[in-house]
């Protein structure tokens, strides 16, 4: 009989660089969850992807110490705030503007999370792009023109990402190599760039001793 479910948690991990932590610690200790075990297995499950992706875990404890987990794609933030060079968004949205991003790159980053999230692929192309723009405005991060999708309300004409977004170590969405079309492809910042989210990111993980 499988053991029963314990307790999940949500976690936001460096790309291999998960480290006993107190946030760590935190969230698996209640659930006892070995740590050093969690991030050694997912440190080399994300080898592959750049070290400045935030990816996001989710996992699943049970009664007989066992666990399991899937390793997801950055939050739609870290993608919106690559793709416009900035470091966070606005202080003041609505009053102030942090930077731009062009609606291009909006879609790259809808087929980027749909390719890397399951429980996204049933939403709409345009419906997750339309909730991303959304994100972007609350981060005051303008959406400009570019069109490759349907027409999104409220786009404005002209502009692109900036050029800072594709610099390496700081990949736009087009440098994640993660459409919908092409995960395989080779990101933006040359052949030899790690990818942000591989095929990889969405399939659920396994450590020693864990849930299979």
């Amino acid at each position: 009989m499988s053991a029963a479910v314990k307790g999940t948690a949500r976690l936001l991990v460096l790309a291999g660089g998960a480290k006993p932590s107190p946030a760590i610690g935190q969230a698996l200790g209640p659930l006892g969850v070995n740590m050093m075990e969690f991030t050694k297995d997912f440190n080399a499950k994300t080898a592959g992807f750049r070290p400045s992706a935030l990816m996001r875990v989710r996992l699943t404890a049970f009664d007989d110490r066992t666990f399991k987990y899937s390793v997801l794609a950055p939050p739609t933030s870290w993608f919106l705030k690559r793709a416009a060079g900035v470091a966070k968004g606005a202080a003041a949205p609505g009053k102030e503007v942090a930077g731009s991003v062009s609606v291009k790159a909006v879609y790259e980053i809808a087929r980027a999370k749909q390719a890397h999230d399951a429980g996204l692929r049933e939403v709409s192309l345009e419906g997750l792009a339309r909730s991303i723009v959304a994100s972007a405005r609350s981060m005051g991060i303008a959406v400009t023109g570019g069109r490759t999708g349907p027409p999104l309300a409220g786009g404005a004409a002209g502009g692109a990402v900036p050029a800072a977004a594709a610099a390496a170590g700081a990949a736009s969405p087009a440098a994640a190599g993660a459409s919908a079309a092409g995960a395989g492809a080779k990101p933006a910042g040359g052949a030899g760039a790690k990818p942000v989210v591989p095929a990889a990111a969405a399939a659920p993980s396994s450590a020693a001793g864990a849930k299979r």
